[in-house]
């Protein structure tokens, strides 16, 4: 082998070896956050029906109503402190023959790991991220039970409950559902409290579709008592939510 042949081979010997060693660009693994479980974009809207069933010891009643409510992501703001807050107007309306009338403004805030819900004083932890099949996490960060109650849940009666078990937690992963009239391909079930026994109820629960957000709440606190061998429900309340539109 001749000298010249030889300068060849060891030159494409150097430069196969300096391209397998060439470090290459740091690329972030891929992480399926699930962020479009819970859409935020300033224009964005969702239409729910409640029906609500409210007993009141007090007058020895039991009410039931049922109307319609709508979250409307208004704008986005950024505060002196540099955080992104998104305002949430709530409207209501008994039914489809009635104006809507703003009822409550609340606000969004969403960063890479969570995305939080403020209403008036209290902030709630309403999913992490990534949101994942096995996902648990503290829902109430900072709550004090009788405002809880007296602030988001007026006029009930109900101001006792066990607020002290918070943890959050996935129930259901990426599952098809189907609400009324409308189906969905992938949804996340939460319980973001559950406590019950023969004298009380304290259940928080809720769904969500992607690229839709919440589908699906159900919320019952209840206090029982015996009559006759038998246990009733004589103060509190039971709230269920579903959803009948939204912004496609």
């Amino acid at each position: 082998m001749n000298t010249k042949t030889t300068l060849l081979i060891l030159f494409y010997i150097t430069a196969i070896l300096f391209s397998a060693c060439k470090e290459k660009p740091y690329q972030e693994p891929s992480t399926d956050y699930g962020y479009e479980y819970f859409p935020i974009e300033v224009g964005f809207w969702q239409i729910y029906q409640v029906k609500e069933i409210i007993w009141d010891d007090f007058n020895s009643t039991v009410d039931s109503s049922y109307y319609q409510t709508k979250e409307l992501i208004e704008s986005e703001i950024v505060t002196p402190n540099k955080d992104t807050l998104y305002r949430l107007e709530c409207y209501f309306r008994a039914d489809e023959s009635q104006e809507w009338q703003l009822k409550h403004v609340y606000f969004l805030r969403k960063e890479k790991l969570f995305v939080e819900r403020v209403e008036e004083n209290l902030t709630y932890c309403k999913m992490v991220f990534p949101i994942l099949e096995h996902s648990a996490w503290n829902e109430y960060i900072s709550i004090d039970s009788t405002l809880f109650y007296q602030t988001h849940y007026p006029n009930t009666g109900i101001i006792n409950a066990n607020v002290k078990n918070t943890n959050a937690y996935v129930t259901g992963y990426k599952t098809p559902a189907t609400i009324g009239s409308l189906s969905f391909d992938k949804t996340i079930s939460i319980c973001l409290h559950e406590f019950t026994s023969i004298i009380n109820q304290d259940v928080e629960k809720e769904q969500y579709a992607e690229n839709v957000g919440m589908i699906y709440q159900y919320i019952a606190h209840t206090e029982n008592k015996a009559t006759g061998g038998q246990f009733y429900i004589y103060n509190g309340f039971i709230r269920e939510t579903k959803i009948i539109d939204y912004k496609h």
